[in-house]
Protein backbone atom coordinates (compact mmCIF):
# COMPACT_ATOMS: atom_id res chain seq x y z
CA UNK A 1 0.00 0.00 0.00
CA UNK A 2 1.56 3.28 -1.15
CA UNK A 3 1.55 6.77 0.73
CA UNK A 4 -1.34 7.76 -1.78
CA UNK A 5 -3.38 4.91 -0.78
CA UNK A 6 -3.51 5.81 2.91
CA UNK A 7 -4.17 9.16 1.57
CA UNK A 8 -7.20 8.15 0.23
CA UNK A 9 -8.17 5.60 2.47
CA UNK A 10 -8.08 8.70 5.75
CA UNK A 11 -10.26 10.94 3.05
CA UNK A 12 -12.30 8.10 2.07
CA UNK A 13 -12.97 7.71 6.28
CA UNK A 14 -13.19 11.24 6.75
CA UNK A 15 -16.05 12.05 3.61
CA UNK A 16 -17.90 8.75 4.96
CA UNK A 17 -18.40 10.60 8.74
CA UNK A 18 -18.78 13.92 7.31
CA UNK A 19 -21.77 12.84 5.10
CA UNK A 20 -23.18 10.80 8.27
CA UNK A 21 -22.49 13.85 10.94
CA UNK A 22 -24.70 15.43 8.03
CA UNK A 23 -27.13 13.04 7.97
CA UNK A 24 -27.81 12.29 11.48
CA UNK A 25 -28.21 15.70 12.50
CA UNK A 26 -30.69 17.16 9.63
CA UNK A 27 -32.75 13.39 11.21
CA UNK A 28 -32.46 14.70 14.52
CA UNK A 29 -34.26 18.23 13.29
CA UNK A 30 -37.62 17.08 13.45
CA UNK A 31 -37.08 15.05 16.49
CA UNK A 32 -36.34 17.97 18.20
CA UNK A 33 -39.17 20.27 16.20
CA UNK A 34 -41.33 17.92 17.77
CA UNK A 35 -40.14 18.67 21.53
CA UNK A 36 -40.09 22.25 20.98
CA UNK A 37 -43.85 21.57 19.94
CA UNK A 38 -44.88 20.00 22.76
CA UNK A 39 -43.33 22.03 25.11
CA UNK A 40 -44.86 25.42 24.11
CA UNK A 41 -47.65 24.41 21.84
CA UNK A 42 -49.24 21.02 22.24
CA UNK A 43 -53.24 21.23 23.82
CA UNK A 44 -51.62 21.30 27.26
CA UNK A 45 -47.94 22.66 26.95
CA UNK A 46 -45.16 21.03 29.46
CA UNK A 47 -43.49 24.35 30.15
CA UNK A 48 -46.91 25.37 32.18
CA UNK A 49 -46.52 21.90 34.26
CA UNK A 50 -49.17 19.75 34.81
CA UNK A 51 -51.80 20.93 33.62
CA UNK A 52 -55.51 20.90 35.61
CA UNK A 53 -56.71 17.29 33.61
CA UNK A 54 -56.33 13.65 34.54
CA UNK A 55 -53.34 12.20 34.31
CA UNK A 56 -53.82 9.58 32.17
CA UNK A 57 -55.20 11.84 29.84
CA UNK A 58 -51.91 14.01 30.25
CA UNK A 59 -50.35 11.18 29.60
CA UNK A 60 -52.01 10.63 26.42
CA UNK A 61 -51.83 14.30 25.27
CA UNK A 62 -48.35 15.19 26.04
CA UNK A 63 -46.21 13.12 27.82
CA UNK A 64 -46.35 9.62 25.73
CA UNK A 65 -45.63 11.75 22.39
CA UNK A 66 -42.89 13.63 24.40
CA UNK A 67 -40.89 10.29 25.89
CA UNK A 68 -40.98 8.85 21.77
CA UNK A 69 -39.96 12.22 20.53
CA UNK A 70 -37.40 11.98 23.47
CA UNK A 71 -35.99 8.60 22.51
CA UNK A 72 -35.55 9.61 18.28
CA UNK A 73 -33.51 12.54 19.28
CA UNK A 74 -31.74 10.78 21.58
CA UNK A 75 -30.55 8.25 19.33
CA UNK A 76 -29.86 10.53 16.14
CA UNK A 77 -28.25 12.76 18.57
CA UNK A 78 -26.17 10.18 19.74
CA UNK A 79 -25.12 8.73 16.46
CA UNK A 80 -24.32 12.23 14.70
CA UNK A 81 -22.01 12.64 17.79
CA UNK A 82 -20.15 10.01 17.22
CA UNK A 83 -20.07 10.37 13.44
CA UNK A 84 -18.38 14.09 13.72
CA UNK A 85 -16.00 12.63 16.94
CA UNK A 86 -15.28 10.39 13.63
CA UNK A 87 -14.72 13.18 11.07
CA UNK A 88 -12.55 15.01 13.28
CA UNK A 89 -10.21 12.27 14.34
CA UNK A 90 -10.42 11.42 10.07
CA UNK A 91 -9.65 15.00 9.38
CA UNK A 92 -6.94 15.51 11.45
CA UNK A 93 -5.04 11.96 10.56
CA UNK A 94 -5.35 13.59 6.97
CA UNK A 95 -3.69 16.52 8.00
CA UNK A 96 -1.00 14.94 9.50
CA UNK A 97 0.00 13.04 6.85
CA UNK A 98 -0.40 15.48 4.38
CA UNK A 99 2.15 17.25 6.02
CA UNK A 100 4.21 14.43 6.77
CA UNK A 101 3.49 12.02 3.75
CA UNK A 102 7.00 10.03 4.57
CA UNK A 103 5.39 8.53 8.20
CA UNK A 104 1.52 8.09 6.85
CA UNK A 105 2.01 4.44 7.83
CA UNK A 106 2.73 5.83 11.39
CA UNK A 107 -0.36 8.24 11.03
CA UNK A 108 -3.45 6.00 9.28
CA UNK A 109 -5.09 3.55 11.75
CA UNK A 110 -6.28 0.51 10.83
CA UNK A 111 -9.65 -0.98 10.41
CA UNK A 112 -12.09 -1.77 13.53
CA UNK A 113 -11.96 -5.29 13.12
CA UNK A 114 -7.98 -5.54 13.29
CA UNK A 115 -8.52 -4.95 16.58
CA UNK A 116 -11.42 -6.83 17.52
CA UNK A 117 -9.29 -10.33 18.81
CA UNK A 118 -7.48 -8.00 21.48
CA UNK A 119 -10.21 -5.88 22.47
CA UNK A 120 -11.84 -9.67 23.50
CA UNK A 121 -9.13 -9.98 26.34
CA UNK A 122 -9.46 -9.38 29.69
CA UNK A 123 -6.56 -8.76 32.15
CA UNK A 124 -6.52 -9.92 35.63
CA UNK A 125 -8.19 -6.80 37.08
CA UNK A 126 -10.86 -6.57 34.73
CA UNK A 127 -11.60 -9.81 35.40
CA UNK A 128 -11.36 -9.43 39.76
CA UNK A 129 -13.17 -6.31 39.38
CA UNK A 130 -16.22 -7.22 37.66
CA UNK A 131 -16.46 -10.34 39.71
CA UNK A 132 -16.35 -8.66 42.38
CA UNK A 133 -19.23 -6.51 41.57
CA UNK A 134 -21.60 -9.29 42.11
CA UNK A 135 -20.79 -8.87 45.64
CA UNK A 136 -22.95 -5.61 45.69
CA UNK A 137 -25.95 -7.37 45.86
CA UNK A 138 -25.49 -9.67 48.70
CA UNK A 139 -24.36 -6.72 50.81
CA UNK A 140 -27.05 -4.93 49.59
CA UNK A 141 -29.67 -7.00 50.78
CA UNK A 142 -27.58 -7.28 53.24
CA UNK A 143 -28.47 -3.96 54.68
CA UNK A 144 -31.88 -3.99 53.49
CA UNK A 145 -32.68 -6.93 55.81
CA UNK A 146 -30.66 -4.87 58.78
CA UNK A 147 -32.55 -1.74 58.16
CA UNK A 148 -36.20 -3.16 57.83
CA UNK A 149 -36.12 -6.87 59.03
CA UNK A 150 -37.77 -9.96 57.31
CA UNK A 151 -41.35 -10.84 57.26
CA UNK A 152 -43.34 -13.89 56.99
CA UNK A 153 -46.43 -15.25 56.00
CA UNK A 154 -48.32 -16.98 58.68
CA UNK A 155 -50.93 -19.64 57.74
CA UNK A 156 -54.08 -16.98 57.95
CA UNK A 157 -51.99 -14.63 55.08
CA UNK A 158 -51.15 -12.43 57.40
CA UNK A 159 -47.76 -10.60 57.47
CA UNK A 160 -45.76 -10.27 60.58
CA UNK A 161 -41.73 -9.28 61.49
CA UNK A 162 -39.47 -12.58 62.25
CA UNK A 163 -36.46 -11.27 63.97
CA UNK A 164 -35.94 -15.05 64.06
CA UNK A 165 -34.95 -15.24 60.97
CA UNK A 166 -32.45 -11.98 60.56
CA UNK A 167 -29.17 -13.49 61.38
CA UNK A 168 -29.76 -17.15 59.36
CA UNK A 169 -30.35 -14.75 56.33
CA UNK A 170 -27.54 -12.25 57.09
CA UNK A 171 -25.25 -15.26 57.34
CA UNK A 172 -26.73 -16.52 53.82
CA UNK A 173 -25.79 -13.27 52.58
CA UNK A 174 -22.81 -12.98 53.92
CA UNK A 175 -21.99 -16.87 52.73
CA UNK A 176 -22.53 -15.99 49.54
CA UNK A 177 -20.16 -12.58 49.72
CA UNK A 178 -17.56 -15.00 50.62
CA UNK A 179 -18.14 -16.98 47.59
CA UNK A 180 -17.81 -14.16 45.35
CA UNK A 181 -14.76 -12.87 46.87
CA UNK A 182 -13.35 -15.94 46.71
CA UNK A 183 -13.95 -16.59 42.97
CA UNK A 184 -12.47 -12.67 42.59
CA UNK A 185 -9.37 -12.88 44.58
CA UNK A 186 -7.08 -15.10 42.68
CA UNK A 187 -7.26 -12.82 39.82
CA UNK A 188 -6.78 -9.87 41.72
CA UNK A 189 -3.46 -11.55 43.77
CA UNK A 190 -2.53 -12.19 39.55
CA UNK A 191 -3.35 -8.54 38.81
CA UNK A 192 -0.60 -7.37 42.06
CA UNK A 193 1.79 -9.84 41.14
CA UNK A 194 2.19 -8.20 37.76
CA UNK A 195 1.88 -5.00 38.67
CA UNK A 196 4.90 -5.68 41.03
CA UNK A 197 6.71 -7.27 38.68
CA UNK A 198 6.01 -4.72 36.40
CA UNK A 199 7.39 -1.83 39.08
CA UNK A 200 10.29 -3.95 39.58
CA UNK A 201 11.12 -4.43 35.77
CA UNK A 202 11.35 -0.48 35.88
CA UNK A 203 13.02 0.09 38.32
CA UNK A 204 17.30 1.04 37.32
CA UNK A 205 18.26 -0.58 41.04
CA UNK A 206 17.80 -3.94 40.12
CA UNK A 207 19.34 -3.49 36.69
CA UNK A 208 23.00 -4.38 35.19
CA UNK A 209 25.48 -2.19 34.02
CA UNK A 210 25.15 -3.45 30.40
CA UNK A 211 27.77 -3.59 27.24
CA UNK A 212 27.18 -1.74 24.13
CA UNK A 213 24.28 -4.56 22.83
CA UNK A 214 21.46 -2.26 22.48
CA UNK A 215 20.09 -0.14 19.65
CA UNK A 216 23.02 1.77 17.47
CA UNK A 217 23.99 4.63 18.56
CA UNK A 218 23.97 6.40 15.39
CA UNK A 219 21.61 5.19 12.85
CA UNK A 220 22.42 4.78 9.47
CA UNK A 221 20.34 3.85 6.80
CA UNK A 222 21.65 0.78 3.97
CA UNK A 223 22.83 2.32 0.89
CA UNK A 224 20.95 -0.30 -1.89
CA UNK A 225 17.54 -1.05 -0.30
CA UNK A 226 15.92 -3.83 -2.37
CA UNK A 227 12.30 -4.28 -3.74
CA UNK A 228 10.03 -5.82 -1.22
CA UNK A 229 7.28 -8.58 -2.31
CA UNK A 230 4.97 -8.85 0.86
CA UNK A 231 2.81 -12.26 0.65
CA UNK A 232 0.06 -12.88 2.47
CA UNK A 233 -0.70 -17.07 3.04
CA UNK A 234 -3.62 -18.51 4.53
CA UNK A 235 -1.74 -22.13 5.42
CA UNK A 236 -4.60 -24.67 4.47
CA UNK A 237 -4.94 -27.81 7.21
CA UNK A 238 -2.89 -30.81 5.39
CA UNK A 239 -2.29 -34.32 7.19
CA UNK A 240 1.40 -35.44 7.18
CA UNK A 241 2.66 -38.86 8.35
CA UNK A 242 4.65 -37.29 11.79
CA UNK A 243 6.67 -39.14 13.96
CA UNK A 244 7.00 -38.85 17.89
CA UNK A 245 9.82 -35.72 18.57
CA UNK A 246 13.14 -36.37 20.23
CA UNK A 247 15.85 -34.71 21.31
CA UNK A 248 17.63 -35.32 18.02
CA UNK A 249 14.48 -35.08 15.43
CA UNK A 250 11.37 -33.00 15.41
CA UNK A 251 7.85 -34.53 13.91
CA UNK A 252 9.91 -33.83 10.45
CA UNK A 253 12.63 -35.97 10.99
CA UNK A 254 14.82 -33.02 11.40
CA UNK A 255 17.19 -31.53 13.51
CA UNK A 256 15.23 -29.18 15.89
CA UNK A 257 14.71 -25.33 15.44
CA UNK A 258 15.11 -22.37 18.00
CA UNK A 259 12.47 -20.35 17.02
CA UNK A 260 11.63 -16.77 18.71
CA UNK A 261 8.31 -15.39 18.96
CA UNK A 262 7.84 -11.86 19.38
CA UNK A 263 4.47 -10.20 19.70
CA UNK A 264 2.32 -7.94 21.60
CA UNK A 265 2.64 -8.88 25.54
CA UNK A 266 -0.70 -7.95 26.13
CA UNK A 267 -2.27 -10.08 22.91
CA UNK A 268 -2.69 -13.23 25.44
CA UNK A 269 -5.09 -14.73 22.88
CA UNK A 270 -2.68 -14.79 20.75
CA UNK A 271 -0.01 -16.12 22.53
CA UNK A 272 -2.41 -19.25 23.76
CA UNK A 273 -3.05 -19.96 20.19
CA UNK A 274 1.00 -20.13 19.43
CA UNK A 275 0.80 -22.58 22.24
CA UNK A 276 -2.02 -24.71 21.00
CA UNK A 277 -0.46 -24.80 17.76
CA UNK A 278 2.65 -26.66 15.84
CA UNK A 279 4.92 -24.29 16.69
CA UNK A 280 6.67 -26.28 19.71
CA UNK A 281 6.34 -29.51 17.33
CA UNK A 282 9.53 -28.60 15.66
CA UNK A 283 12.06 -27.02 17.76
CA UNK A 284 12.71 -25.29 20.86
CA UNK A 285 10.77 -21.68 21.23
CA UNK A 286 11.84 -18.89 22.83
CA UNK A 287 9.12 -16.05 24.46
CA UNK A 288 10.37 -12.79 26.19
CA UNK A 289 7.97 -12.82 29.47
CA UNK A 290 5.50 -9.98 30.07
CA UNK A 291 5.02 -8.87 33.88
CA UNK A 292 1.76 -11.00 33.24
CA UNK A 293 2.63 -14.20 33.01
CA UNK A 294 4.50 -13.62 37.01
CA UNK A 295 2.70 -15.36 39.52
CA UNK A 296 2.13 -14.38 43.22
CA UNK A 297 4.41 -17.59 44.13
CA UNK A 298 7.14 -16.04 41.93
CA UNK A 299 6.75 -13.01 43.66
CA UNK A 300 6.63 -14.11 46.86
CA UNK A 301 9.45 -16.19 46.41
CA UNK A 302 11.48 -12.89 45.22
CA UNK A 303 11.27 -11.42 48.40
CA UNK A 304 11.43 -14.18 50.79
CA UNK A 305 15.15 -15.52 49.63
CA UNK A 306 15.81 -11.09 48.56
CA UNK A 307 16.18 -12.59 45.34
CA UNK A 308 14.76 -9.64 42.94
CA UNK A 309 17.97 -9.00 41.10
CA UNK A 310 18.35 -12.44 40.25
CA UNK A 311 14.35 -12.84 38.79
CA UNK A 312 15.39 -10.40 35.35
CA UNK A 313 17.36 -10.91 33.09
CA UNK A 314 19.58 -7.95 33.27
CA UNK A 315 22.95 -8.49 31.52
CA UNK A 316 24.29 -11.04 28.57
CA UNK A 317 25.38 -13.22 31.67
CA UNK A 318 22.05 -13.28 33.65
CA UNK A 319 20.67 -14.16 30.14
CA UNK A 320 22.97 -16.78 29.03
CA UNK A 321 22.37 -17.76 33.05
CA UNK A 322 18.56 -18.15 32.17
CA UNK A 323 19.19 -20.60 29.31
CA UNK A 324 21.11 -22.88 30.78
CA UNK A 325 17.98 -23.35 33.66
CA UNK A 326 15.95 -23.94 30.86
CA UNK A 327 15.55 -28.06 30.34
CA UNK A 328 16.20 -29.42 26.98
CA UNK A 329 14.29 -32.88 27.25
CA UNK A 330 11.28 -33.08 24.69
CA UNK A 331 8.12 -33.90 26.71
CA UNK A 332 6.04 -36.58 25.89
CA UNK A 333 2.93 -37.28 24.05
CA UNK A 334 -0.09 -36.24 25.42
CA UNK A 335 -1.25 -33.28 27.87
CA UNK A 336 0.90 -30.56 29.28
CA UNK A 337 0.38 -27.70 31.56
CA UNK A 338 2.90 -24.75 30.85
CA UNK A 339 3.57 -22.15 33.23
CA UNK A 340 5.40 -18.49 32.89
CA UNK A 341 4.30 -18.09 29.56
CA UNK A 342 0.72 -16.37 29.17
CA UNK A 343 -1.40 -14.68 32.30
CA UNK A 344 -2.21 -17.65 33.27
CA UNK A 345 -1.68 -21.24 33.21
CA UNK A 346 -2.36 -23.15 29.88
CA UNK A 347 -3.37 -26.33 29.39
CA UNK A 348 -2.26 -28.15 25.96
CA UNK A 349 -2.46 -31.58 24.29
CA UNK A 350 0.78 -32.63 22.30
CA UNK A 351 -0.31 -35.90 20.31
CA UNK A 352 3.33 -35.80 18.71
CA UNK A 353 5.04 -34.78 21.82
CA UNK A 354 6.80 -31.39 21.29
CA UNK A 355 10.02 -29.28 22.97
CA UNK A 356 10.00 -27.19 26.33
CA UNK A 357 9.16 -23.00 25.97
CA UNK A 358 11.54 -21.08 27.28
CA UNK A 359 9.99 -18.40 28.65
CA UNK A 360 12.54 -14.98 29.27
CA UNK A 361 11.89 -12.67 32.29
CA UNK A 362 13.77 -9.68 31.38
CA UNK A 363 14.47 -6.34 32.86
CA UNK A 364 12.71 -3.27 31.13
CA UNK A 365 16.75 -1.92 30.79
CA UNK A 366 17.88 -5.24 29.12
CA UNK A 367 15.38 -6.37 26.97
CA UNK A 368 15.88 -4.87 23.81
CA UNK A 369 19.76 -6.05 23.93
CA UNK A 370 17.99 -9.78 25.13
CA UNK A 371 15.87 -9.23 21.32
CA UNK A 372 19.89 -9.10 19.54
CA UNK A 373 21.01 -11.94 21.55
CA UNK A 374 17.55 -13.80 20.20
CA UNK A 375 18.40 -13.13 16.72
CA UNK A 376 21.71 -13.86 16.58
CA UNK A 377 20.65 -17.20 18.02
CA UNK A 378 17.63 -18.74 16.58
CA UNK A 379 16.80 -20.42 12.97
CA UNK A 380 13.51 -18.79 12.58
CA UNK A 381 11.50 -16.13 13.71
CA UNK A 382 8.06 -15.37 13.91
CA UNK A 383 6.28 -11.74 14.38
CA UNK A 384 3.05 -11.85 15.47
CA UNK A 385 1.66 -8.63 13.99
CA UNK A 386 -2.34 -9.40 15.52
CA UNK A 387 -3.52 -6.18 17.13
CA UNK A 388 -0.38 -4.26 16.54
CA UNK A 389 -0.36 -0.33 15.82
CA UNK A 390 1.92 2.58 15.68
CA UNK A 391 1.83 3.03 19.35
CA UNK A 392 2.89 -0.84 20.55
CA UNK A 393 6.95 0.58 20.39
CA UNK A 394 8.00 -2.58 21.70
CA UNK A 395 6.36 -5.03 18.89
CA UNK A 396 7.74 -1.73 16.11
CA UNK A 397 11.44 -1.98 17.31
CA UNK A 398 11.31 -6.00 17.05
CA UNK A 399 9.65 -5.68 13.97
CA UNK A 400 12.56 -3.03 12.79
CA UNK A 401 15.07 -4.94 14.63
CA UNK A 402 14.29 -8.15 12.21
CA UNK A 403 14.19 -6.34 9.41
CA UNK A 404 18.20 -4.89 10.49
CA UNK A 405 19.47 -8.16 11.58
CA UNK A 406 17.51 -10.70 10.30
CA UNK A 407 17.38 -12.97 6.96
CA UNK A 408 13.64 -12.01 5.76
CA UNK A 409 13.88 -15.77 4.56
CA UNK A 410 13.74 -17.40 8.08
CA UNK A 411 11.34 -14.50 9.51
CA UNK A 412 7.35 -14.80 8.86
CA UNK A 413 4.49 -11.92 10.28
CA UNK A 414 1.74 -13.46 11.69
CA UNK A 415 -1.66 -12.21 11.72
CA UNK A 416 -5.19 -13.17 12.44
CA UNK A 417 -8.10 -13.71 10.08
CA UNK A 418 -9.82 -10.01 11.39
CA UNK A 419 -5.98 -8.12 10.59
CA UNK A 420 -6.58 -5.27 8.30
CA UNK A 421 -4.16 -6.49 5.52
CA UNK A 422 -3.92 -3.14 4.15
CA UNK A 423 -2.37 -1.90 7.12
CA UNK A 424 -0.10 -4.61 7.81
CA UNK A 425 1.75 -4.05 4.37
CA UNK A 426 1.98 -0.58 5.00
CA UNK A 427 3.90 -0.96 8.29
CA UNK A 428 6.10 -3.46 7.12
CA UNK A 429 6.91 -1.35 3.84
CA UNK A 430 7.75 1.79 5.74
CA UNK A 431 9.92 -0.57 8.21
CA UNK A 432 11.36 -1.81 5.11
CA UNK A 433 12.24 1.30 3.69
CA UNK A 434 14.16 2.67 6.79
CA UNK A 435 16.35 -0.64 7.07
CA UNK A 436 20.33 -0.16 8.51
CA UNK A 437 23.04 -0.45 6.91
CA UNK A 438 24.82 -3.88 7.77
CA UNK A 439 21.43 -5.35 7.72
CA UNK A 440 21.13 -8.75 5.79
CA UNK A 441 18.30 -7.83 3.45
CA UNK A 442 20.16 -5.32 1.86
CA UNK A 443 21.05 -5.60 -1.89
CA UNK A 444 19.53 -5.25 -5.35
CA UNK A 445 18.00 -8.56 -5.61
CA UNK A 446 13.52 -8.33 -4.84
CA UNK A 447 13.21 -9.99 -1.48
CA UNK A 448 9.86 -11.49 -0.06
CA UNK A 449 7.85 -11.30 2.82
CA UNK A 450 5.88 -14.10 4.31
CA UNK A 451 2.38 -12.79 6.28
CA UNK A 452 0.24 -15.80 7.08
CA UNK A 453 -2.97 -15.80 8.96
CA UNK A 454 -2.84 -17.99 11.34
CA UNK A 455 -5.38 -19.79 13.85
CA UNK A 456 -6.84 -22.33 12.25
CA UNK A 457 -5.05 -25.17 14.28
CA UNK A 458 -1.78 -28.08 14.26
CA UNK A 459 -1.99 -28.81 10.52
CA UNK A 460 -2.31 -25.33 9.12
CA UNK A 461 0.23 -24.82 11.18
CA UNK A 462 2.59 -28.18 10.04
CA UNK A 463 1.76 -26.39 5.91
CA UNK A 464 3.00 -23.12 6.91
CA UNK A 465 6.51 -24.80 8.53
CA UNK A 466 6.56 -26.62 5.45
CA UNK A 467 6.87 -23.71 3.54
CA UNK A 468 9.41 -21.80 6.08
CA UNK A 469 11.44 -24.80 5.44
CA UNK A 470 11.47 -24.22 1.88
CA UNK A 471 12.25 -21.45 1.95
CA UNK A 472 15.26 -21.80 4.51
CA UNK A 473 16.49 -24.55 2.34
CA UNK A 474 16.66 -22.30 -1.07
CA UNK A 475 18.03 -19.43 0.53
CA UNK A 476 20.71 -21.71 2.41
Amino acid sequence: MTTEDLRQRVRATESKALWSGLGNTALALPWAAAIIGLIFFAPDPLHRGIPDVSLSQWHQLVLFPAVMCGFGLWERGYEGARNWHAWYSAHQVRRKVDRHPDRAALLVPPLEAHLNELRAIRGHRQVALRRMWWVVIPIGLIIAVLLFGVQTEDPDGTLRDAPEAVVPMVAALAAVSVVIIAFALPRWRRWYAAYIAEKWSGDPAYAAALSQLGPDPRYVRASEIPPLRVQFVKPKSVDYRLTVVSAARNVFKSPPLEIAYLRLFENQARVRNFLHGAWREFGYVYILRSSGSVSPAEVARARADNAIRTMFAASPRTFRTALAGFGSEPLPPGKHRLTGITNMPERVNDPAGSYPVRALLCHGSFWKSAVDLLLARVDLVAVDLSGYVPANTGTQFELQRVIDRFPINRAVLLCDAGSDRAFIEAQVRYHWSQMASGSPNAGAAERTILVAVTGAGRPADRELMTRLLERRRLAS
